[in-house]
């Protein structure tokens, strides 16, 4: 039996309530806690509806929820840091109270009071902080960038030095933990998806005469580098790929020189599913990243991957399933499709079953929650 019997996972939101990369993270580190039989004390600001609408009825007796309400919003700088803090300042002082915890797991900012308490010589549990894509240390883009930038690294690597572990999801996320803060204690633990993410039929079956489909889903944010793909498939004309893109994306004149299909904002699981069964590739060419869901999505439905090394990327793509550029800029992204168009049908079939493999292997919930206890029980023994 696991030594680890209750969690206080502290998080800013829960998914579907509330939307994001971290609190989806946060939505299945919670059940798949409920189902390794580890109780879970729940801090979360609350969102839309109500959390038990989207956790199983046979998981729901093993949390026991605290709602605490995040700060109303303010325009000042540095705003969203200090509601941060006051945030955890409020989740410390009800963690106080609570006894039988065996170790306190903590995404964002939420561990931020917690991890100052037990440097004042409060008596608290093991503190494990999470800061997923840590964009404050990548790539800027823009002065406005710059400055939250600026704002952010102080705590960050306040949280990093003082906190008992910090959880890296990998690749270069680690390296600019060590950079910046040489004294971190770190885990390297990734995001997973469910297995249902998995194809029934196994390895997708590649069609030597079709076009290849090269997809990219994400948002318009410059960070995802979608206006440097814009930008080659205006000057560069591809005969044998068709491009699709998903997203609530503005994109004008994307397709001056190659057939592309906008499929606009896709929140059904199933139909983004068939979506990624149709394609063959998948591409981001982003600045800045944490360890992307969407190419996880990708690997289980057995695509191949181009995508810029940035984050923890290099631990999903190499040249096995992919492309892994070296720079994001527009001669990586036009040489990485002209290999992908270069590729024989049997070269795309190896590259998508190495990618299936890879994420079975390596990237499920399962896998993840087992690697996630274990770290949790060695740490508990070297106290």
């Amino acid at each position: 039996m696991s030594r680890i019997q209750r969690i206080a996972l502290l998080t800013d939101g829960v998914f579907p309530m509330v939307v994001g990369g971290m609190q989806k993270h946060s939505l299945f580190l919670l059940v798949y806690l409920l189902k390794n039989r580890v109780e879970v004390l729940l801090y979360h600001p609350g969102g839309k509806g109500r959390l038990s609408d989207h956790i199983a009825a046979e998981l729901l007796d093993g949390i026991v929820e605290k709602i605490i309400p995040f700060p109303s919003s303010g325009l000042s700088p540095g705003s969203y840091l200090r509601r941060s803090f006051r945030y955890s300042l409020s989740i410390l002082e009800d963690l106080k109270k609570q006894q039988n915890i065996d170790f306190i797991y903590a995404q964002g900012f939420t561990g931020w009071a917690l991890v100052s308490a037990k440097q004042r010589g409060e008596s608290l549990p093991l503190v494990g902080v999470n800061l997923h894509g840590l964009e404050m240390f990548q790539q800027a883009y823009g002065f406005k960038q710059q400055v939250i930038q600026y704002y952010f690294k102080g705590p960050v690597k306040y949280l990093c030095r003082h906190a008992d572990v910090v959880y890296s999801l990998g690749g270069r996320l680690t390296e600019l933990i060590k950079k910046n803060v040489p004294s971190a204690e770190i885990s390297q633990i990734p995001i997973g998806l469910s297995k249902d993410w998995i194809l029934s039929q196994g390895a997708k079956s590649i069609k030597a005469t079709s076009k290849r489909i090269v997809l990219f889903i994400g948002r318009q944010e410059h960070r995802k580098g979608l206006h440097l793909l814009s930008k080659v498939l205006k000057e560069v004309r591809y005969p044998d790929l068709e491009f699709q893109f998903v997203g609530p994306l503005n994109i004008r004149d994307m397709g001056s020189k190659n057939g592309v299909l906008l499929h606009g904002e896709i929140r059904d699981e199933q139909r983004l599913k068939e979506i990624l069964d149709a394609a063959d590739v998948l591409i981001l060419p982003s600045l800045a990243e944490g360890m992307p869901t969407v190419i996880l999505e990708a690997m289980a439905r057995g695509l191949a991957i181009l995508a810029s090394d940035v984050g923890a990327v290099n631990e999903l793509v190499d040249g096995a399933n992919g492309v892994l550029m070296a720079s994001n800029d527009t001669k990586a992204i036009e040489q990485a499709l002209m290999q992908a168009q270069a590729w024989s049908a049997e070269e795309l079939q190896s590259k998508s079953k190495a990618s299936a493999l890879r994420f079975i292997d390596n990237f499920t919930w399962e896998a993840v929650i087992e690697r996630t206890l274990q770290d949790m029980e060695n740490r508990l023994t070297e106290r």
